[in-house]
Formats: C-alpha cells, sequence, structure tokens
C-alpha cells in the first residue's frame, strides 16, 4: 500500500523545518505534496532543499480558491492508495503519521482520525464551541470518537474522491466528508494525538465564515444519528416481543 501525504500551505515561512522532520521521521511515505495557493506563495522557498529526495513535489493549486481546493488539487495529483492531510502551520504531531500508517495495516478503514488531546492552542470561542459539541456527540449519539473537526487524517483516496463534490469547500470540508462516511456507514478509526500551537504566523480559518456549513453537517449528523439510536431501539423491543412466549 502507497501513502502520500497532502500539505495544503499559504505563505507558511516555517515550513522547511517541518519538512526536513517528515523528511527524517516518516520513511512509510510514498510522497509528499506541498500544495500552495499561488506560484509567489512563500511556501514554496524550501523546494530548493529537497530536490535530491524525489518523494517530494511542491505544486501550485491551478483553482487558487483556498484551503479545500489546494487538498482537492493534492489528493488528485496523488497516486497512492490512501492519503493524508498534514497542516502546514505546525499544529499536528508528525509521529501520528506513523501511527495513521500502521492503524490502517490493521484493518479496512476508509478514514482515520487523529483525535487531539485538548484545543488549548485554539481561541477561546472555538475551545468553548468544540467542547460543547464533544458534550452532544456523547450524550446524544452512538459514536466512540469525537474530535471530527480535525483536518488532520487518513483517507483511502478512492473513498475521499467520492465523498467530496463541486460544492464541497472551506475548513469544513474535513467534517463534511467525515460525517457522509458516518452516514454511510464506512470502516472509521481513530488514534490519540497531540496537538500543538501553529509554528508562526495566524491562522487563516474565519470563524464566521465557517459557521454555516459547521452546523449544517452538525444537524444532518445528530439527525442521522438520533434515527439510527431509534430505530435501534424499536428493534430491540421488537426482538425482546417476539421472544416472549404466548
Amino acid at each position: 500500500m502507497k501513502f502520500d501525504l497532502i500539505i495544503p500551505c499559504k505563505n507558511e515561512s516555517s515550513l522547511k523545518t517541518l519538512l526536513f522532520d517528515i523528511q527524517s521521521k516518516c520513511p512509510g511515505l510514498n510522497k509528499i505534496f506541498i500544495v500552495a495557493d499561488s506560484a509567489n506563495d512563500l511556501s514554496l522557498n524550501p523546494k530548493s532543499y529537497f530536490t535530491s529526495d524525489n518523494r517530494f513535489e511542491f505544486l501550485v493549486s491551478e483553482q487558487s480558491k483556498g484551503f479545500f481546493k489546494a487538498i482537492e488539487f493534492g489528493i488528485k495529483a496523488s497516486s497512492g492508495d490512501f492519503v493524508i492531510v498534514f497542516m502546514g502551520d505546525g499544529s499536528d504531531n508528525i509521529d501520528d503519521i506513523n501511527g495513521m500508517i500502521q492503524k490502517s495495516s490493521m484493518d479496512h478503514y476508509e478514514i482515520i482520525c487523529a483525535e487531539r488531546d485538548a484545543f488549548n492552542h485554539e481561541s477561546q470561542i472555538k475551545n468553548l464551541l468544540k467542547k460543547v459539541f464533544i458534550w452532544i456527540l456523547r450524550n446524544f449519539t452512538t459514536l466512540t470518537f469525537f474530535d471530527l473537526t480535525n483536518n488532520f487524517k487518513l483517507y483511502r483516496r478512492e473513498t475521499v474522491l467520492k465523498l467530496i463534490d463541486s460544492k464541497t469547500n472551506g475548513f469544513s470540508w474535513s467534517f463534511e466528508v467525515t460525517v457522509k462516511a458516518i452516514n454511510n456507514r464506512l470502516k472509521i478509526g481513530h488514534i490519540p494525538s497531540r496537538a500543538f500551537s501553529r509554528i508562526s504566523g495566524q491562522s487563516k480559518f474565519k470563524l464566521l465564515e465557517q459557521m454555516g456549513p459547521y452546523l449544517k453537517w452538525a444537524t444532518i449528523l445528530l439527525l442521522n444519528q438520533l434515527w439510527l439510536k431509534m430505530d435501534r431501539k424499536i428493534l430491540s423491543k421488537n426482538q425482546r416481543w417476539g421472544s416472549d412466549p404466548l
């Protein structure tokens, strides 16, 4: 099986250090795609340091339409069996790349999520919203993993290409794909992960711009999960009645 890494970037000034760490710590990767938003992006500057390693490919998204389009461009450029989306800001744990690869070899997973231990590296309002959402998931769904919004995930390539569509966009894309996978009963795994504060620069995430898509897919997920729980209760009750003697 081949594993490709997709790193969407926009002017990540500390990317060189991150790439050297990935180069030394992740020998199991087939290709490492650094996908920049434009030809003038600072993220392309480290290219000259990695010319001797043919795993590295520096690409410029043809769409030039932001975060998701860069990821989609990288996924389509990949020929791997699996793709791993990894943030270029240093907020993800490099060691977890190997953990995902190892777990994927244990069973037929379509997606493997990195479940963060805490969200203290993010803004207070984002931390609060995520904690509330996780509380709802724990108490009102049948799920056993809860950090669904994290973009750091491993995907079976053919599966993720089927789950994205022309309307998919923005930072919420990973949440959307994960919800679709859950609702379609696909096999999803998860590993514990440690998140970090970004190495440098400022986050490109705009909460108000992304709130609509997040609420949409959260609602779709919760309605589906509530229906599933009701269906299981009805099935269980029918089975008990069917086993009672006349």
